[in-house]
């Protein structure tokens, strides 16, 4: 949008993506500025995928993973394996955070 007399000083660019982590569905959601890296990348996580049997929607684990913060909140009582998918998340997040410049700006590109 341009205003008279106005000039783009920032553009932030807002993501929610969508995937499957350890047979669960992950929900990453960051903001970056044009150009730029995300500084930190929220979570959350539902047990399982829509259509398992055992599927509720509920949130069991969410958090934010940034350049200097970890927060992890479980919603409910852990079960074995939950934290090779905290570290999952970890490696995952840090991906996103650490990316090369380059590849965001191909990204960009690629959607115009």
């Amino acid at each position: 949008m341009e205003i008279k007399n106005f000039k783009v000083v920032s553009q932030e660019i807002s993501e929610t993506q969508q995937g499957e982590v350890k047979g669960n569905t992950v929900v990453l959601s960051f903001n970056y500025e044009k150009g730029q890296l995300p500084m930190y990348v929220g979570f959350s996580v539902v047990r399982g995928k829509a259509g398992d049997k055992n599927y509720t929607g509920q949130t069991f684990l969410s958090g934010s993973i940034g350049i200097d913060l970890i927060e992890t909140k479980f919603h409910e009582k852990k079960k074995r394996g939950d934290f090779a998918l905290v570290n999952e998340l970890l490696s995952l997040c840090d991906e996103i955070i650490n990316q090369e410049t380059t590849e965001t700006d191909e990204t960009e590109n690629s959607s115009k």
